[in-house]
């Protein structure tokens, strides 16, 4: 018997032969078997499974085989996934600034009980964020402490501490001098949770930042990175451009798939740096951008 005399051939739930609907998933189900072949679809409405299981007769009765999805002219549904928003409202981090949408509305409830805190803010706040001078490795065994050689006539020892952007460097002419240092700057981040600012680092420790008004301007070159663009490298281990800008004693660091993404971004940080006094943050940058390409 042909496939299109089936039709009405049927006692399932729909009145249709080879289509049945699924309540769980509010789906409706196509599926035909024939010599060890299978057929199966799933649609959101009647009419669209009826006028697809119609295509697939026709081809069947043409061609002998079942049909795909491109010989059917029929395009994969969008992901319920991307459909299924829970309808809240203030679902801004209170950390991060971040807005978010819930699929489920028990994890907007978890969201709420955690004081309107994301996951990625509350496992930064159970982490341990302490630092310690312990197990240094290197040729001093000292750890945050390296040689510095770039003076003429002697060797110095370079103290630098970076965390969460922020960065503590300076150079001292004995070990003594910079483990002294070192343990002092360990010993405040610890107690304050960061590194000491511009004026701390000043008037605790005599470091001094020196002004940059009349450096990295936009689209501007440099004869030692390996791209020859100020502040850009590219590693060929990763195939990746990296944008790395520090300033004030804080960092900006960010990588790109392409040189021309890399400038843009660079542009982007020294535009916000110019405007605001500071390098921007993640959630300050990608919203920054959006202004910028939407002007």
């Amino acid at each position: 018997m042909k496939l299109s005399k089936q039709r009405r051939l049927s006692a399932n739930s729909t009145g249709h032969l080879h289509i049945s609907f699924y309540p769980k998933t509010n789906d409706y189900v196509i599926a035909i078997s024939r010599k060890n072949k299978n057929f199966y679809m799933r649609t959101t409405t009647l009419e669209e499974a009826i006028k697809v299981r119609n295509k697939v007769y026709s081809f069947y009765e043409r061609r002998g085989r079942f049909p795909n999805r491109e010989e059917l002219g029929v395009a994969r549904r969008e992901s319920r996934s991307k459909l299924k928003r829970v309808r809240t409202e203030d679902t801004t981090c209170s950390i991060c600034g971040n807005k978010y949408d819930f699929s489920r509305f028990s994890r907007y409830q978890e969201f709420l009980e955690e004081g309107k805190i994301c996951g990625y803010c509350k496992r930064r706040q159970n982490r341990d964020n302490s630092i310690s001078v312990d197990n240094a490795t290197g040729i001093l065994q000292e750890k945050y402490i390296t040689f510095d050689r770039t003076y003429a006539n002697s060797t110095r020892y370079r103290v630098c501490i970076t965390k969460h952007r922020q960065y503590f460097a300076k150079s001292y002419d004995t070990l003594e001098e910079a483990i002294k240092i070192r343990d002092q700057v360990v010993d405040f981040h610890n107690k304050h949770d960061r590194l000491p600012n511009t004026r701390e680092q000043d008037e605790l420790f005599g470091i001094k930042s020196k002004p940059r008004e009349s450096r990295n301007e936009k689209n501007e070159t440099s004869s030692v990175s390996n791209t020859s663009m100020r502040n850009i490298t590219f590693d060929k281990t990763c195939n990746r451009y990296f944008v790395q800008i520090s300033r004030n004693r804080r960092r900006f660091s960010t990588s790109s798939k392409t040189l021309e993404d890399a400038i843009s971004v660079r542009n982007a940080v020294i535009e916000f740096f110019k405007e605001h006094g500071h390098l921007p943050t993640n959630t300050e940058f990608r919203s920054f951008r959006k202004e910028i390409e939407n002007v």
